[in-house]
C-alpha cells in the first residue's frame, strides 16, 4: 500500500512542480481569461535568484499566463496589438487544450480514489490507456494546429515527447503552451491602464496601491525611476477622482 501510495504522490509532485513557473530574468507576464483578454497583477511575487516565481494552480488547467519579455518601458501600440491578436486567434485552442487535461486530471483523481476498491494493476493499466488516448489526442491537435500555435515541427515533437513521457505535462499542455514562450511586451504599462478603466472603487483603490508597491520594487533593482513624481501622483489621482465622483452621484 506503501508504494502505491508513493506513485500517487510522485505524480502529484510532477504536477505541482510544473505549475511553478520561474520566469526570464528581467520578465513579467500577464494572466488571460477564456476570451483571451489580459490582466496585470502587481501583488509581490516571490523571487529566486533576482527572477519571479509564479505559481499556478494545478487544479485549475485555465489558469494561465503569457510571458513577457520586460516589465518596465513604454507600452508600444504595435506590440501591443499584436500580441492580443495573436492571443485571440489562438485562445480557442488553448482552451481545448486545458478542457483536455481537465478531463485527464478529473480521470486521475478517479483512478486514485479507486485504488482504495479496486486492484493498483488494474487501475494501473486504466492510467496507461487513458493516458495514451490522451497523448494521442493531444500530439495530433498539436500537429494539425502548430501553424495557428506557432510552433516549428521540432517544438511539436518536443511537446509531444516531454507530455508521453510525463503525464503531469499531458495535463498540462495548455499551460505550458503560452508560458515556454515570451511576448515582446513590456507588461507594466498595461497595469497603468488596467488601473485607469477600473470602475470599482475600493478594487481600484488596491490595485493602485499594490501597483506602486510593484514599481517601487521595481526601482529598488534600478539606477533610475521609472516613473516621475507627477505619474506616480496621477495614480492616486485616479482613485480620488472617482472618489469625488461616488459622492457626487444623487441618492
Amino acid at each position: 500500500m506503501g508504494d502505491v501510495v508513493l506513485f500517487w504522490l510522485v505524480l502529484c509532485a510532477f504536477l505541482v512542480a510544473d505549475n511553478f513557473v520561474l520566469l526570464p530574468e528581467d520578465a513579467d507576464y500577464l494572466r488571460f481569461d477564456r476570451q483571451g483578454f489580459f490582466t496585470y497583477e502587481p501583488k509581490a511575487r516571490l523571487e529566486v535568484k533576482g527572477r519571479d516565481l509564479v505559481i499556478l494552480n494545478p487544479l485549475n488547467l485555465f489558469d494561465r499566463i503569457m510571458v513577457t519579455s520586460h516589465s518596465y518601458g513604454d507600452l508600444i501600440p504595435a506590440q501591443y496589438r499584436a500580441a492580443r491578436k495573436a492571443l485571440r486567434s489562438e485562445i480557442h485552442r488553448l482552451n481545448v487544450f486545458a478542457m483536455l487535461g481537465s478531463v485527464y486530471l478529473a480521470i486521475v483523481v478517479l483512478l486514485a480514489v479507486a485504488c482504495a476498491r479496486i486492484a493498483f494493476e488494474w487501475v494501473f493499466l486504466a492510467l496507461i490507456l487513458t493516458h495514451v488516448l490522451f497523448c494521442i489526442l493531444s500530439a495530433t491537435l498539436l500537429f494539425r494546429w502548430r501553424n495557428c500555435l506557432c510552433l516549428s515541427r521540432y517544438q511539436a515533437l518536443v511537446l509531444t515527447a516531454e507530455a508521453l513521457f510525463v503525464p503531469a505535462y499531458c495535463i498540462n499542455l495548455g499551460k505550458r503552451l503560452r508560458y515556454k514562450r515570451v511576448t515582446s511586451l513590456a507588461a507594466l504599462p498595461l497595469g497603468l491602464r488596467q488601473a485607469g478603466r477600473m470602475k470599482d472603487l475600493a478594487k481600484r483603490e488596491v490595485y493602485v496601491y499594490y501597483l506602486k508597491e510593484r514599481i517601487a520594487h521595481i526601482e529598488s533593482g534600478l539606477n533610475f525611476q521609472l516613473y516621475d513624481g507627477s505619474q506616480l501622483c496621477s495614480l492616486d489621482g485616479l482613485v480620488e477622482r472617482r472618489k469625488s465622483e461616488h459622492v457626487k452621484q444623487p441618492e
